[in-house]
């Protein structure tokens, strides 16, 4: 057996280092690297090869720690570097449960507290002033006073006792004298603010007694104006109405009442709610029979000072009376309507004490106040002497009604009828009382419908008259001044003659193109630019504000219980698609109809190939009943 030591096993000389260095250490020297740097051409890679930890045989996730000892402390390195804070939860879940542990639990039993003595000084320190018996101890004599160690105990247990509730008692009454001085200073703080309230309400009253004083209505709403300013929190409504109740029940001048009401200052939130108040009751009382009677007796033709008025009272009025302030105008004007006739509405008069109204009577009311007066203004564009020209009301009315929707139906046909039956073209003897009749009227139509009047009813007449005259040896120099005539005649109507007369020079410059042949069929010619140019016939896009055509004859069929159905089908001549006017559910029966700019044209009973401009009236009607 050999006792020879072994280098190194006592500690006291280190294990030699193992000769050399291991192949990777050396493949990383020749690359740079510097042991205990990072990996990297900056150093900021790993500085530690990787550990793996290996989980037991058959353990799942949890079982041991995922993470290395090398990768919590690389990965912390790494986060060091770019200035983050690194968290270990699982080294900051075992410091709270260690903390934990180091709590004691809450069903532990918790340790007696240990008895704490009072000293003298600590209680002379409450403002208690012992007896000089109980703070001196008499140490002079020569002989016990008691006999016993237990009986001392009991005397000093009782003086202990006795001092503990003298201390006790002498905190609660300096407690109490605290309360007692705080309570004090509250009572005076109120004292101070009784008063002064009692000397407000001694001024208040004294300038309550002054209103009495006031005989003017304006000089007093202004010293409750200042009143306000001062003594808001007193000056209620129910005090403004007692003063000023009689100046209220003895005014004449409705209208400066009403006026000097509106300064009042309580007069905030009144138009809010209908419940009643002081003031409502007032003026239900004593301002508003005044107002009924003035309209009683209140002449309709004259709208300008009632209606300033009750434009005074719709500001100082609550709801309910502003109501039926209301409704007694409304039945004042519906009576009066009532007792003109159609004829009375083309009139400016009658216009100019409607109109008026209309912006301050509600809603419901100018509904049907509107409602009689287009139902008149309709009877009057049917049966008017056209004429006459238009009525003068309707640019008064045009705010208000739909006044193209009226002209459309009831008027336009009525003047395309006069110069389809009634007017002739002759040149040699040219009579112009229908197109005068016309010319009337162009303005209020609008160039666009009239143009469109123009070319549907003048111009084949215009056509026809020049095929007459170019079929036999035409002198082109008459028919030049002829042309440029009625171009003046066109224009002078506001609507743009080179859409009008187009087919007329389209005309002359085919007969005149030297062929030797007649000038073409006026209908043949009139359908051939139709039917090449029917993007050009359609109507233009519109913006969705502003109605259709169609859109004005289905709701006028749906105010007369009718249905405009489309058949699917076009008219052969111009192309325009078809439909069908009846008052049947089935969509049978009825009167086929076609839409040709704000024109309706409605097929012939008897000719089945004439299509006629037809005014939405009575006669439609019992067409499309089939009667």
């Amino acid at each position: 057996m050999s006792f020879k030591r072994k280098r190194g096993q006592d500690g006291d000389e280190p294990a030699p280092k193992p000769k050399g260095l291991s192949f990777a250490q050396r493949m990383m020297q020749k690359m740079g690297h510097k042991e205990g740097e990072g990996l990297g051409r900056e150093g900021q890679g790993m500085t530690a090869p990787i550990d793996v930890v290996m989980r037991e045989k058959n353990a799942g996730l949890g079982s041991a720690p995922e993470k290395s000892r090398q990768a919590k402390e690389e990965e912390r390195r790494q986060k060091k570097m770019r200035g983050e804070e690194f968290s270990d939860s699982e080294e900051e879940s075992r410091k709270k449960h260690k903390k934990r542990q180091g709590k004691p639990s809450a069903s532990s039993t918790p340790r007696p507290r240990k008895p704490r003595y009072q000293t003298i000084d600590d209680i002379e320190s409450t403002g208690l002033k012992l007896p000089e018996t109980l703070v001196t101890l008499d140490m002079t004599g020569g002989k016990l006073l008691t006999n016993s160690l237990s009986q001392e105990d009991k005397l000093a247990g009782r003086i202990r006792a006795e001092l503990g509730s003298f201390a006790e008692a002498s905190h609660a009454l300096q407690n109490d004298r605290l309360e007692l001085d705080q309570r004090e200073s509250e009572l005076q703080f109120e004292l101070q603010n009784l008063e002064l309230h009692i000397t407000k309400s001694k001024d208040f009253r004294a300038e309550l007694q002054t209103l009495c004083e006031i005989g003017d209505l304006v000089e007093l709403i202004d010293k409750l104006q200042d009143l306000n300013d001062e003594y808001s929190s007193r000056l209620n409504e129910s005090i403004m109405v007692a003063a000023i109740k009689g100046h209220v029940e003895s005014a004449e001048d409705l209208a400066d009442l009403l006026v000097q009401l509106k300064r009042l200052p309580t007069y905030q939130g009144q138009r809010s709610t209908r419940k009643t108040s002081p003031l409502g009751s007032l003026i239900h009382s004593s301002v508003l029979p005044k107002l009924q009677r003035m309209i009683t007796s209140w002449d309709v033709e004259e709208p300008f000072e009632m209606a300033h008025l009750m434009s005074l009272a719709s500001a100082v009025f609550p709801p309910f009376a502003e109501e039926q302030s209301k409704r007694l105008v409304a039945m004042k004007i519906q009576t009066a309507l009532k007792g003109l006739s159609y004829r009375a509405f083309g009139k400016e008069k009658v216009a100019s004490w409607i109109v008026p109204w209309l912006d301050i009577l509600p809603p419901v009311v100018c509904t049907e106040i509107l409602s009689t007066v287009k139902s008149n203004l309709r009877l009057l564009l049917s049966k008017q002497d056209l004429a006459k020209g238009p009525p003068a009301s309707l640019e008064l009315w045009r705010r208000h009604l739909d006044i193209d929707s009226l002209l459309l139906s009831n008027t336009v046909p009525r003047i395309a009828q006069l110069l389809r039956e009634t007017f002739v073209i002759d040149p040699s003897d040219q009579q112009m009382d229908e197109w005068l009749v016309a010319q009337k009227w162009a303005p209020l139509i609008g160039p666009r419908v009239f143009t469109e009047l123009l070319s549907t009813v003048f111009m084949p007449k215009f056509l026809d008259t020049l095929r007459v005259w170019l079929s036999a040896d035409p002198d082109y120099s008459e028919i030049s001044g002829w042309y440029q005539f009625w171009e003046e005649q066109i224009s002078s109507t506001g609507v743009d003659t080179s859409t009008v007369l187009a087919p007329a020079l389209t005309y002359i410059d085919r007969a005149s193109d030297g062929n030797g042949q007649a000038p073409p069929d006026v209908e043949d010619f009139m359908a051939q630019p139709r039917e090449a140019n029917m993007e050009e016939a359609a109507p233009g896009p519109t913006t969705a504000d502003e109605p259709t055509f169609r859109d004005i004859i289905e709701a006028w069929c749906a105010e007369e219980d009718l249905l405009l159905v489309a058949l699917r089908e076009a008219h052969q001549a111009t192309g325009l698609p078809l439909f069908r006017i009846t008052a049947s559910a089935s969509g049978k029966g009825g009167v086929a109809v076609y839409l040709k700019g704000d024109l309706i044209y409605a097929q012939d009973k008897k000719n089945k190939n004439v299509w006629e401009p037809v005014a939405l009236d009575d006669s439609l009607i019992q067409r499309a009943a089939g009667k």
